[in-house]
């Protein structure tokens, strides 16, 4: 019974030690299978080179692998070549129509190799050959379903006089200087899908290896979408003559939709000045050497945002939308996209009822001094925000590098806020040879708000006599060569306190606001301190009874000349500092007799002066009746003036006609030959 028993518990143990070595020895590889894809069944032409791609394959484990493709099966009596056959995508040579069963073996190195078959269906049935205009409608199939195969072969300028339309998943080869040109009533119609796309291609991988696709009808069949252009843009006269694989001429139309503009000599897209319409949507640029697209003012409303004109992983060689000067005729809105567009010349409004609207954070460059925006009719409004400001500059970034935005209009919807104007001021002839960003012309008007104007040539902001600013606050002037504006005295009520006119960070080159008298101050005003002295030019007159001009708590006041100073003539002119903040009234140079004076004409009660520092005035012009005096009070005239200081005068500090009203106390003067004189 014991040997029974010991005999059972060897065998059991022979049992069990065999299962364990098998199991030892069948223990599954590390790590996961590759995986093989000789891509999906296709047709070819027996003349085709037949392209066998195994890139779908892949290794989970990211293993190197090898591939290696074999013939499984053949039409009987071939006799099929391979080549490339341990590459990833190999060359099939068939010489027999019919079914080629082949298959592609792959290996990771570690686990057994992993197969997949593709069978590839060989026709003798022939790429479609266009080499003459077309007549007569037609429809171009997809004959092979081998992406790498064409359908149809251009060769030539091709005239379309009839209705062209292309199918889903056609590809078309263009022999070099080749295209399609649609003239007189002929369309051509290209709509594949986001599962076949159209493609049109050149006979080889190069920038230029055939022309264009002109559009040259007005007919709204003009239509490509999920079309795929590539290598194209070479210049051919009879294809619109211009280095772009689509082309739209003038007085014809297109919708473009879905469409990659890939790898052009030059432009992707160039649009005629008087092409009708073109809708574009969701198009991608990519890799062409030139702009993405070329268009004129008036087209720039029909970019579209969805678009990638920059040709994001694959750049175009230019990151700007090229934009050729124009009139502007419609309103329109200029989106904001992923590259500027570059104006090269003056984009002018020419239509009364033209409303421009800009999108916050559109980039608009501008090429050459004679470049700008002149609003000559209509309105340009450009709304930022602050965290998508609206940038006006130059392709270079040197001062006058172009000329400005010039507002000739009354238009109310003339506004610039969140904006940033940079690099102008050449003074091209329109803005009046005005070396200025920003001109506001004689009774046009503009809202200035939260914006920067700098690095302009001479003045940030030039504003015309009888210009308007219709609001204006919280604005940075810098960097400009000049003075940060420059306004007529009439409009020196509108500047705030809040903006910024020194240039804290760059500094303006003058540091003044200068105001000219070219127009009589006729409506009543509050002058502010700014963080820069108004430069006072020429005689600044009061000349509307009820006219009231208050200047604030140091302000200060520089007159640029022997003939400037303020004329009290009707109305009245009330500066009221303190103790802390003096208002001064000083001459540009610490001369005496450097201007004229304030000179009071008016019997106006709210005439006076208090906590101010007059110097440097008295030179006699002659609105004072040649009295060298730094304040006049003229018979007619009445003045308060306390806790002041009259320096300096050339001859008298205080002047007061016979019959002339003279309040004084608290003051002091220096400096004067005689410092009251009354007769």
């Amino acid at each position: 019974m014991m040997r029974q028993l010991t005999l059972c518990g060897l065998l059991i143990g022979l049992v069990l030690f065999n299962a364990c070595e098998k199991k030892t020895t069948e223990e599954p590889k590390p790590g996961r299978p590759p995986v093989a894809d000789a891509g999906d069944d296709f047709t070819a032409p027996i003349s085709a080179d037949i392209v066998l791609d195994g890139s779908g394959s892949y290794d989970p484990d990211t293993n190197q692998l090898t591939y290696q493709w074999t013939v499984k099966s053949s039409p009987s009596g071939s006799n099929p070549t391979l080549s490339d056959a341990t590459k990833v995508k190999a060359k099939l040579v068939a010489d027999a129509t019919g079914d080629y069963t082949i298959q592609l073996a792959v290996s990771d190195g570690v686990h057994p190799e992993v197969t997949d078959d593709v069978v590839v269906t060989v026709t003798d049935v022939e790429a479609l050959l266009i080499d003459q205009r077309i007549e007569s409608d037609l429809v171009i199939k997809d004959l092979f379903s081998d992406p790498n195969t064409p359908d149809c072969i251009v060769d030539g300028d091709i005239y379309v006089s009839a209705a062209l339309t292309v199918e889903p998943g056609v590809v078309i080869q263009f022999q070099p200087e080749s295209g399609f040109a649609t003239k007189e009533t002929g369309s051509l119609s290209a709509v594949g899908n986001a599962t076949k796309p159209i493609v049109f291609k050149g006979t080889s991988a190069s920038p230029g290896s055939w022309s264009s696709i002109l559009f040259d009808s007005n007919n709204p069949a003009n239509k490509l979408e999920y079309v795929t252009l590539e290598y194209g843009g070479f210049q051919e006269y009879y294809l619109g003559n211009q280095e772009a694989m689509v082309i739209v001429g003038d007085a014809a139309r297109a919708d473009i939709k879905h469409c990659t503009f890939l790898n052009s000599q030059n432009y992707g897209l160039y649009l005629y000045d008087e092409a009708v319409s073109v809708m574009l949507e969701d198009n991608q640029f990519l890799g062409n050497e030139g702009p993405a697209a070329y268009l004129h003012a008036s087209q720039m409303a029909w970019m579209d945002k969805a678009s990638d004109y920059a040709g994001e992983g694959n750049a175009n060689g230019k990151q700007f939308l090229q934009v050729a000067a124009s009139n502007v005729e419609k309103s329109a809105t200029w989106p904001a996209l992923n590259v500027p567009f570059r104006i090269a010349g003056t984009a002018k409004t020419t239509d009364a009822s033209v409303v421009v609207t800009v999108e916050a954070g559109a980039r608009i460059q501008f090429e050459g001094d004679d470049a700008g925006i002149w609003v000559d009719k209509g309105a340009l409004k450009a709304v930022g925000t602050a965290a998508a400001p609206i940038v006006f500059t130059g392709a270079v970034e040197s001062p006058g590098a172009w000329s400005a935005l010039y507002f000739s209009t009354s238009n109310a919807n003339n506004e610039l806020s969140y904006v940033t104007v940079a690099y102008g001021g050449s003074g091209y002839y329109y803005t009046g040879n005005r070396e200025s960003s920003v001109t506001v012309d004689k009774d046009a008007r503009l809202t200035i708000t939260n914006s920067t104007i700098g690095y302009s040539k001479n003045y940030g902001l030039y504003v015309f006599e009888e210009g308007e600013l219709e609001a204006f606050g919280n604005n940075t002037f810098e960097g400009n060569e000049g003075a940060p504006l420059y306004l007529n005295s009439n409009s020196l009520g509108m500047l705030d306190a809040a903006s910024d006119y020194s240039g804290d960070s760059a500094p303006n080159g003058l540091q003044f606001v200068e105001a000219d008298n070219r127009e009589d101050i006729d409506k009543s005003a509050t002058w502010q301190k700014l963080d820069v002295p108004f430069r006072m030019v020429g005689t600044h007159k009061i000349n509307a009874t009820d006219v009231v001009i208050e200047v604030r708590p140091g302000a200060i006041l520089s007159f640029a000349d022997e003939n400037s100073g303020i004329w009290v003539e009707k109305g009245a002119f009330k500066a009221i500092g303190t103790a802390q903040e003096k208002i001064q009234f000083v001459g540009v140079s610490p001369a005496k007799g450097a201007w004229s004076a304030l000179y009071f004409d008016t019997n106006n009660t709210h005439n006076e002066l208090q906590h101010i520092v007059a110097e440097y005035g008295g030179s006699g012009y002659y609105y004072t009746g040649n009295k060298e005096s730094i304040i006049t009070v003229s018979g007619n005239g009445r003045l308060k003036l306390t806790n002041s200081t009259i320096r300096n005068s050339r001859n008298y500090g205080v002047y007061v006609y016979s019959g002339g009203t003279l309040t004084e106390s608290g003051n002091a003067f220096s400096g004067n030959a005689v410092n009251v004189e009354s007769k």
